[in-house]
């Protein structure tokens, strides 16, 4: 086929030769090549490290000159100073600033616990059975003495009945019997 412009001239056009891909560099070549960039490299890390370390001077420098230096040590030290004796001890065992945090080696505060403290100085289970019964303590308390008991505090409502509380003041039996009544209805 001839082009538009071989048309126009009257002679045929000249076939170009697309350019030759270069050759993929030999295995040698390319180990060669990860040497030399390995070598470079190992040339560098030196220099990052040195800069590093200044960096590290010039930022204490500077947090020493502001005075944060001295505030941030005092924060610390307060926060890893052991509680006196003259502290009140918490509920279940915890006395306040003792173990706040995942720290190392701080262990829960409960008596034979030896797990790793999360938070008010108790591991995970205690801090949540702490906490449900401060929960409900305060809820007893908001209640009254008119409140009907809670599961396992006090006997089921329903006459002659005589079993432990599950839930609204009755037994899980006659709880049961309550909801589908309801559902129904």
């Amino acid at each position: 086929m001839a082009t538009k412009k071989a048309k126009a001239t009257g002679k045929p056009e000249a076939r170009t030769k697309a350019p030759a891909s270069p050759a993929a560099p030999s295995r040698g070549e390319e180990q060669a090549a990860l040497a030399a960039v390995e070598q470079v490299l190992r040339g560098l890390e030196p220099r990052f490290e040195e800069l590093g370390a200044r960096l590290a001077e010039q930022i204490a420098a500077r947090l020493e000159e502001s005075g944060l230096l001295a505030r941030l040590a005092g924060l610390v030290t307060a926060t890893r100073a052991a509680p006196g004796a003259d502290e009140p001890a918490r509920a279940g065992g915890c006395v306040e600033g003792e173990g706040e945090g995942e720290g190392e080696g701080k262990t829960c505060a409960e008596q034979g616990c030896t797990e790793p403290a999360r938070a008010r100085g108790l591991c995970s289970k205690h801090y949540q059975r702490q906490r449900y019964a401060e929960k409900r303590q305060a809820e007893e308390r908001e209640a009254g003495p008119d409140a009907k008991p809670r599961r396992g505090g006090g006997s089921c409502e329903v006459e002659g009945c005589g079993l432990t509380v599950y839930a609204r003041g009755m037994c899980s039996k006659h709880f049961m019997e309550w909801v589908r009544t309801r559902k129904k209805a």
